[in-house]
């Protein structure tokens, strides 16, 4: 796979101009780690993202390959060997723009915020310090464009301005109607899999479903743990972030945005998504960007004459090779579980707010 263009080190002088002067610059990741970044799939499509000046993102999907008599690919000496035809499809997907925007926007109160009481800065946060104010907002806003990215890789319904996510992508393959996942029911859908030529590459899940998982894969063997005297710090509990499965170990990935459903008493449903990265040696599902995450630096804001406002944002699409035939879900690269139940004693269940999809 090509690498991304990056165009802070291109020889193409107009794209570095493009970008530099009317696009902002690409960021160093280096330079904007001092916040925690929650964004775990979009972690792991990370190394396989892509770049193009393109609109959008136009790729070929193989469909199907058709034989001719002989698929072992023998043939007499001296004749021509069987033939291959393989089928494509044409598709595109449009890139959309996401971001955010913060500034200074009063220099006096600025400045007094800069000798609070306490000790803390301005350019404090959760004990981290950064050279200024301005520093402190820049990660904030590379943190928020990250996981704005995550919530829409996961959550968007490819309406208006979102990204196509996997919950509008990735239909039904079997729906559990709220009942409990087990062992062999899992290993049954990813032999379904294999039995098609498809060989899974990680789990995605909300953290109730990973643990009602963790659950069913440990009712194989019981697991005790205790505690020397005197030793005030243990781990307790038993936790996989990895389970073997017929097609070997599979990462379990935890997304707090995955949809879960408050069926009542207690009882919540969500969905298991066994995911295909890469097929063949190609990644199938990975961002496709025009403008990457870039900084730009707006310096005063016409009226305000005193402020300084700057932003990051980038302009991508979320690539999905997975399904050629959408009618035809269960023979796709990805399998969908639906409705797995988890039931939990909590007594009132709280109402979520979009903060906490961020």
């Amino acid at each position: 796979m090509a690498n991304p263009v990056n165009p802070m080190v291109s020889t193409d002088f107009d794209l570095v101009a493009q970008w530099a002067n009317s696009f902002a610059a690409p960021i160093d990741p280096n330079i904007v780690s001092r916040v925690p970044i929650d964004a775990p799939i979009s972690d792991r499509l990370q190394k396989y993202r892509r770049q193009d000046n393109s609109l959008a993102a136009v790729f070929t999907m193989l469909t199907a390959v058709n034989f001719s008599a002989n698929q072992n690919g023998c043939f007499t000496e001296g004749g021509c060997p069987p033939d291959l035809s393989p089928d494509k499809e044409r598709c595109s997907v449009v890139k959309h723009s996401m971001g955010w925007k913060a500034g200074l926007t009063d220099v006096a109160l600025t400045a007094t915020f800069g000798a609070p009481r306490g000790g803390l800065v301005a350019s404090q946060l959760d004990g981290k310090k950064f050279a200024n104010e301005k520093a402190l907002l820049v990660n904030l806003l590379y943190q928020s464009t990250r996981e704005s990215e995550e919530w829409h890789i996961i959550r968007g319904n490819n309406t208006g301005c979102q990204l196509n996510g996997l919950e509008t992508d990735v239909q039904c393959c079997c729906d559990l109607s709220c009942g409990s996942i087990t062992k062999a029911f899992m290993d049954q859908q990813i032999m379904l899999m294999l039995a098609v030529g498809v060989k899974p590459t990680a789990i995605y899940a909300h953290p109730m479903i990973i643990d009602a998982i963790n659950q069913a894969y440990m009712v194989v063997a019981t697991y005790t743990y205790t505690a020397p005297q005197g030793q005030d710090e243990a781990v307790l509990g038993v936790y996989g972030n990895r389970i073997v499965t017929p097609a070997g170990i599979l990462p379990l990935v935890p997304d707090h945005r995955f949809t879960m459903d408050n069926m009542g008493s207690g009882l919540f449903c969500g969905d298991i998504f066994i995911m295909t990265e890469i097929y063949r040696g190609q990644p199938v599902l990975y961002m496709h960007d025009q403008i990457p995450l870039s900084y730009l630096d707006l310096a005063r804001a016409i009226p305000h004459c005193t402020s300084e406002q700057f932003f990051v944002w980038q302009h991508t699409a979320l690539i999905n090779r997975s399904c050629p035939d959408p009618a035809d879900v269960c023979n796709g690269l990805h399998r969908r579980i639906c409705d797995v139940g988890v039931s939990i004693s909590c007594g009132t269940v709280p109402t979520p707010t979009v903060l906490s999809y961020y």
